[in-house]
């Protein structure tokens, strides 16, 4: 799996307590700091990365991006870009899947 914007790591080290490997990729050092300190972070692998140049050698059955981390994609150039990248990682069967939400609509 592969946890694409995993911040700090809460939900990668989550998700490899039961099922490895889980790769967490992030454009920020600092998260990355937070998410290497948290209990079950030698089970992930943590790499600092930009989604929009992805380029890990390897393909994964799920990549995922949560906490709306796909609305730093702030243009069509950029948001492409990533979803180019998670293409050529998916495996044949793989899944890319993300939340985000309307920052304009009200609860």
């Amino acid at each position: 799996m592969l946890d694409l914007g995993c911040g700090t790591g809460m939900l990668g080290c989550r998700i490899a307590e039961e099922v490895q490997p889980v790769t967490g990729l992030d454009p920020a050092a600092g998260m990355l700091r937070v998410a290497r300190s948290r209990a079950g972070a030698g089970k992930v692998e943590w790499i600092e990365g930009d989604a929009r140049h992805l380029d890990l050698g390897r393909q994964f059955k799920l990549i995922y991006l949560t906490g709306h981390a796909f609305q730093v994609f702030l243009t069509d150039d950029d948001a492409l870009a990533m979803l180019q990248g998670a293409a050529r990682h998916l495996s044949p069967k793989g899944r890319l899947a993300f939340d985000t939400r309307n920052p304009i609509a009200r609860a």
